[in-house]
């Protein structure tokens, strides 16, 4: 759907439609509303076909079931790389948007899609919309549930527009780079990467490295960016 996936967090993941020339701040929203909406009618209540034929002890035949919810938002956002070039990186995102993903993905129970009031604002321009129920002012609302959507495009030729977009590909999948910049390149993608998988080749010695006793400890910083969309003031 033409978006990008920034960062995966556990079973989470996060993705944005970034405003561009040729794909306006309107547009990208619809495009990340379809995206929610698509992912929770096809993976909502998804079985899981490895496991889908286990009976329990009773001899009862049990169904693996896989769940998701999701949320969107709209604002900017500040992005920045972490750690060293010799050991370990981490790649990190802070600004409004995701305070507004965060308080509509809770909203959101199994099947459903939340969107933040701002994201909801955008949507009203390029979509009729029919809330089942009318959220509080400043509050998200609930958009999709399974199959259902309660927006629709005004516009058919705008889906198209953005259909052609999300199908072409990115400029720089065609660009050709020598090994003496590409080398570079993997050293430095390859930071991001968990040190387990990093240095180790067998499965074994992964899992292993995996399977350890542990206190998990959320830290939640105190940070309250101020974005003006100025890239040397920001």
């Amino acid at each position: 759907h033409g978006g990008d996936v920034l960062k995966f967090a556990g079973d989470a993941f996060f993705a944005e439609w970034r405003e561009e020339s040729d794909l306006d701040l309107e547009e990208a929203v619809l495009q990340a509303a379809l995206c929610g909406a698509s992912i929770i009618k096809r993976y909502s209540k998804y079985h899981v076909p490895q496991l889908n034929d286990i009976s329990d002890s009773d001899g009862d035949l049990e169904h693996a079931l896989l769940d998701v919810h999701c949320g969107i938002g709209v604002g900017q956002m500040a992005c920045l790389h972490v750690g060293n070039n010799e050991s370990r990186r981490e790649f990190l995102f802070v600004g409004e948007p995701i305070e507004q993903v965060s308080a509509a993905e809770a909203l959101a129970k199994h099947g459903q899609l939340g969107a933040s009031p701002e994201a909801l604002e955008l949507l009203e321009n390029t979509c009729d919309i029919e809330l089942p129920e009318e959220p509080e002012k400043g509050s998200p609302a609930i958009i999709a549930w399974n199959g259902e959507r309660y927006f629709e495009p005004e516009d058919d030729s705008l889906v198209e527009d953005l259909e052609q977009y999300r199908q072409e590909p990115p400029s720089y999948l065609s660009m050709v780079l020598s090994p003496k910049i590409m080398d570079p390149l993997k050293k430095q993608i390859s930071l991001y990467v968990h040190p387990a998988i990093r240095f180790n080749n067998s499965r074994n010695v992964i899992a292993n490295a995996e399977i350890r006793s542990v206190y998990t400890i959320f830290v939640k910083p105190d940070i309250k960016p101020c974005i003006k969309g100025n890239s040397e003031d920001d």
